[in-house]
């Protein structure tokens, strides 16, 4: 009786997805690209990829690292009570700053986690590294003068003050570390739980028995998964159903490039620096730009608002012409040259017939 969906990047791995389970809504892109409706699943149950890099959600002020990133959207897609099974890095858990636990506390309850051995994973990954089962449930109503330990804030690990440990995961006997911790001399000391893999599974389940059963949800309530986008009819339906992201196609002339913020038409992105005092008021234009670069630029009559993004130096520089100035640098779109045009015409056309060579090389006679 479960609607299910899902998401997966890999376009093989996803067209065998789609292939066994037909009646499941599989979606081939990034979790950040799927415009899902926040507060609309009841379950979200995710292995996060491995990797150490952030995501650019346009729903988000902020990028996030890719495990952080996962934590926050799957929580904000569940509804009050859903529920976020997760198995995610340490790093989640344990980050001394910046930890997303701050920021989804406030309407989260933590059931509880599971820290694996190392090994959990080496015959699938090819690769020792230590992750967390963790579960979560949204509880909009939550009581905040209730602490939670796992809300608390990191610590230092008593047997190595180089890395830092989630409270909830300490102590030398903790049922839920399924392992004796480590610490490996990478990246000025790493966290590790070394562990056999015979009894994983018995484990496993014997530490789960440890985690808080989730209050009932409501099932009665059902909400639209995804949002209604505007449908812009001016966009070729061919670009605007298979442009990937972060990538130019074109008919005609009119160049077409997609980001997180949709498909902009025959412009790129561009940025200018100047300086301005304390109070943001202008001063002076960066020594390296051309004068036809700003007269462009002052011809847009752009404000901040108005602009993709905008970054300002938290110090003053220090010495030369600019002293006492603080360095603003703005992102704007900017409209493509007859050069610029030729050029990614040639590069998507390149693009293109790789793609199309590849295509034929996966049949397994394709040299005949």
């Amino acid at each position: 009786k479960s609607e299910l969906y899902g998401v997966e990047l890999d376009s093989v791995t996803g067209a065998i997805a789609k292939q066994l389970h037909p009646n499941t809504h599989i979606e081939v892109r990034g979790f950040e690209e799927v415009p899902y409706q926040n507060n609309s699943f009841d379950l979200v149950l995710t292995n996060v990829p491995f990797g150490n890099f952030r995501i650019a959600d346009k729903n988000y002020d902020k990028p996030y690292m890719i495990h952080d990133y996962f934590v926050k959207h799957s929580l904000d897609l569940v509804r009050d009570g859903g529920q976020v099974s997760i198995i995610s890095s340490i790093g989640t858990m344990d980050k001394r700053t910046d930890n997303v636990l701050q920021e989804i506390k406030s309407n989260t309850h933590f059931l509880g986690g599971v820290r694996l051995p190392d090994t959990a994973f080496k015959k699938i990954a090819g690769t020792r590294v230590t992750t967390d089962l963790l579960f979560f449930q949204k509880d909009q109503a939550k009581n905040l003068n209730e602490e939670e330990l796992v809300f608390s804030g990191s610590i230092p690990f008593e047997e190595d003050k180089r890395v830092w440990i989630n409270p909830y995961f300490d102590g030398k006997y903790n049922t839920q570390v399924l392992g004796q911790y480590e610490v490996r001399n990478f990246n000025g000391g790493t966290l590790n739980v070394k562990g056999g893999s015979e009894t994983l599974a018995t484990d496993i389940m014997e530490a789960l028995e440890n985690v808080e059963e989730p209050k009932p949800i409501d099932n009665s309530l059902k909400a639209p998964v995804f949002i209604q986008e505007e449908v812009d009819n001016s966009i070729p339906s061919r670009i605007r159903e298979d442009l990937a992201l972060y990538s130019f196609g074109y008919e005609g002339n009119q160049i077409y490039y997609r980001d997180t913020h949709g498909i902009r038409k025959s412009s790129k992105v561009d940025e200018i620096s100047y300086y301005v005092d304390e109070k943001g008021d202008f001063k002076a234009w960066d020594s390296s730009l051309s004068e036809h670069k700003i007269d462009r630029f002052v011809q847009l009559h752009l404000t901040d608002e108005e602009a993709l993004d905008v970054y300002k130096s938290e110090e003053a520089s220090k010495r030369g012409k600019y002293k006492g100035l603080f360095k603003k640098t703005v992102f704007y779109e900017s409209p493509l040259s007859d050069k610029d045009i030729g050029r990614i015409k040639g590069m998507v056309d390149l693009r293109e017939t790789y793609q199309s060579l590849i295509e034929i090389q996966r049949h397994q006679d394709y040299s005949r």
